[in-house]
């Protein structure tokens, strides 16, 4: 401290020198300075040290004007004084008090009190160190800064401390209250919050994806579920903007492509700034209901060396539904299936562990008990929603319907129904002509061959005549309301005229 107030005195003095054994104060001009005022005093040492205690800021410490009226209304001189290992007061003034001992470095005469800002400074070799009450518990008592204080307010300043409990409220009261209703994207199927998609690789999760977007983008019923019509954003990470161009063609078609759908294929992953930027985007397209990550994998942070994988997946996962609820939006995450199935229960088979649909408000599920299969298997479990189950179809780059579970075998005799090129022909016939058609199985067989492109399996047209008879007239009337009446007795394949005609009403 007299170094640093003799260098204040002396304009011309080194600067640069800090070293206290060897300090520099002459200079290589000839100059003479002669102040007989320019005196070092104590006082002029503790103004220096007084100065930086009251411009130190402690970052740690919130702004709290409570603590801080606390601590100026203290009586921190007192407590010095009854701390023994201080000592007595050695020397008092107006301003400050020195200790003829110090508890913080052990020396004589380094413990210093200011009165103006009713403040400590240690000046001993080990020490040199000052500042509020809280931080000489923090010295003294080895302390953390959250104890120190709890110490100072509730100890020293004798305040009562506030008890942690639940704020609670009554059924009643809950059940009274008028409160906004959750967002829904799909009905029965997607609402506000998070939801996980989660399927086996390559199964087609992003073609579905983009239907899903086309759908509710248009207000147009996804896979038979009514969507609520909005602006959605798709982050395709896994796609190049050629690839997701090709996939917009397909599934598009000869469609208009709607001018609310947005689409990225980059973005920064969780933890540098996801978060940030979907902020950005709501904020700049706040019609924006429906986002999609695909896949989760793409904006996934690094993992701790010792974290615990539930407690990470959790922790990650649970920023995008806290997003998704701020703004009342859905976030659908596309993810992946592990290899090792677990057949008592296929929600287990998602990748990861259990935090990931734990978190999820909706777990939907894409995947086939057979990579070879057909068809493939649609499940959800839900929150807000009642589970559902379907089997699926994928055809011409879109998933379809089949049936439910429990009608598998009807479904798949309805997709086999759809396809034959009789029923095609009949029902295109019948379009032409509403009030019913005659027509031979000779004239039948040509027209298939017309309208469809391909013969039907039947090679001759009275073995078509007969497989209409026996296999197909039930579900003619079943699943499109056609009536038939098979030909009279009395003529060949040409005179013999079948008669088909649909009803008002289907049954």
């Amino acid at each position: 401290m007299i170094i640093k107030n003799i260098i204040s005195l002396f304009k011309q003095a080194d600067k640069s020198c800090t070293n206290a054994d060897r300090f520099f104060l002459g200079t290589n001009k000839k100059v003479v300075i002669c102040d007989l005022e320019a005196r070092i005093t104590i006082d002029s040492i503790l103004d220096i040290v007084s100065k930086s205690i009251t411009e130190k800021k402690d970052s740690s410490i919130k702004a709290d004007s409570n603590l801080d009226k606390l601590k100026k209304d203290f009586d921190f001189f007192s407590y010095l004084k009854k701390r023994k290992k201080n000592g007595k007061v050695k020397y008092e003034n107006s301003r400050y008090a020195m200790f003829e001992k110090c508890e913080i470095c052990g020396h004589k005469n380094d413990l210093v009190y200011f009165k103006d800002t009713n403040s400590f400074y240690c000046f001993g070799a080990s020490g040199h160190i000052g500042g509020s009450i809280i931080d000489y518990l923090i010295i003294t008592e080895k302390l953390s800064l959250k104890e120190a204080i709890n110490k100072f307010k509730y100890e020293l300043c004798g305040l009562k401390e506030e008890k942690k409990v639940i704020h609670s409220i009554t059924a009643k009261d809950l059940s009274s209250m008028k409160l906004p209703k959750l967002y829904v994207v799909a009905k029965n199927l997607l609402g506000q919050g998070l939801c996980v998609l989660a399927g086996q690789r390559k199964i087609g999760k992003s073609w579905m994806i983009l239907d899903l977007c086309y759908c509710v983008c248009t207000g147009q019923p996804f896979l038979e579920f009514e969507t609520t019509k909005s602006a959605c954003f798709y982050l395709a990470l896994e796609d190049s903007d050629s690839r997701l161009q090709e996939r917009i063609k397909k599934v598009f078609g000869d469609k208009d492509i709607p001018d609310n759908l947005h689409l990225a294929t980059k973005c920064e992953p969780l933890d540098k700034g996801l978060i940030e930027q979907l902020e950005n985007k709501l904020e700049e397209y706040p019609d924006i209901k429906l986002i999609v990550i695909d896949t989760l994998q793409k904006v996934r942070g690094v993992q701790g060396r010792n974290q615990n994988a539930y407690d990470y997946d959790y922790k990650e996962i649970g920023k995008l539904k806290e997003f998704a609820d701020k703004h009342k939006i859905c976030i659908l995450v596309v993810h992946h299936l592990r290899k090792m199935k677990d057949y008592d229960d296929p929600f287990n088979n998602i990748s990861g562990s259990t935090g990931i649909p734990g978190v999820a408000d909706t777990t939907i599920l894409l995947y086939k008990d057979k990579i070879t299969d057909v068809n493939a298997n649609f499940m959800t479990q839900s929150r807000d929603f009642g589970d559902v189950q379907k089997i699926l179809f994928f055809d011409d780059f879109k998933w379809n319907i089949v049936s439910d579970f429990g009608d598998f075998a009807t479904g798949i005799e309805k997709l086999s129904y759809r396809a034959d090129p009789i029923v095609i022909t009949i029902n295109k016939l019948l379009e032409e002509n509403p009030e019913g058609i005659k027509i031979s199985s000779e004239e039948l067989y040509k027209k298939i061959i017309e309208t469809t492109g391909t013969k039907p399996k039947q090679k001759k047209p009275n073995a078509l005549t007969r497989h209409i008879s026996e296999t197909l007239q039930f579900n003619l009337l079943t699943f499109d309301g056609i009536h038939y009446e098979s030909p009279s007795k009395n003529g060949g394949s040409s005179g013999r005229k079948m008669y088909f005609t649909k009803l008002k009403k289907d049954i």
